[in-house]
């Protein structure tokens, strides 16, 4: 499969890119935050870049498949590493986030279990020359995974330390159960059972 360096493949590129360098910021922010001694006015800054980073790169998952389908541009590797981009950034940043007790352990491990599933799939049918795109209800669970991590990025810049960090476990059950977190989690689950189900007829 050639990349063709078209708009759209690029901006996926360049979201992965993006990827790394939120999660190479993150870590900085908490080996900082140890040896800083939770000091908020030196580590407050890269909370910022890290969430302006990641609003860009949220955005450039809407313009590319805009700019794709509009000029005609769609191509098998747009297909195969644009939800992937989308699962490097943010796998990424909620494993950061669960790390530190942001988010629960067994939210995470499901979000990662089904994109393994779906990828591992995903690249077999790829070997076979069958190459299937992100369903609908794949891309309501990607949005609202980048809404609620948007949402847990502001609690952060006011809650710096990690030691002291914001959990919703202060704000209580109900708050959690509404974050847009939760909400993506029923779309993944869901999706992830249409698509293996799509994906096996296709396999047959």
């Amino acid at each position: 499969m050639k990349l063709k360096w078209n708009f759209p493949n690029i901006l996926v590129v360049i979201r992965i890119l993006i990827a790394v360098v939120i999660f190479g910021f993150l870590t900085f922010f908490s080996l900082q935050d140890q040896v800083m001694n939770n000091n908020q006015i030196q580590n407050i800054w890269i909370i910022y870049l890290c969430l302006s980073l990641f609003i860009i790169a949220s955005l450039t998952d809407y313009v590319d498949g805009y700019y794709a389908k509009k000029n005609n541009q769609i191509t098998d590797f747009g297909k195969l590493f644009d939800p992937l981009a989308d699962k490097i950034l943010i796998n990424s940043i909620l494993i950061f986030f669960t790390v530190f007790g942001w988010i629960p352990v067994w939210a995470t491990v499901l979000f990662i279990s089904r994109d393994l599933l779906v990828d591992g799939l995903r690249m077999h049918l790829a070997t076979q020359g069958k190459v299937v795109s992100a369903g609908i209800f794949g891309k309501w669970k990607t949005f609202f995974q980048m809404i609620g991590l948007i949402v847990l990025f502001f609690p952060m810049t006011h809650h710096v330390g990690i030691n002291n960090s914001f959990s919703f476990t202060t704000l209580g059950w109900q708050s959690l159960w509404l974050s847009p977190i939760f909400i993506a989690l029923f779309f993944s689950l869901f999706s992830g059972v249409k698509y293996y189900k799509d994906g096996l007829c296709l396999k047959g």
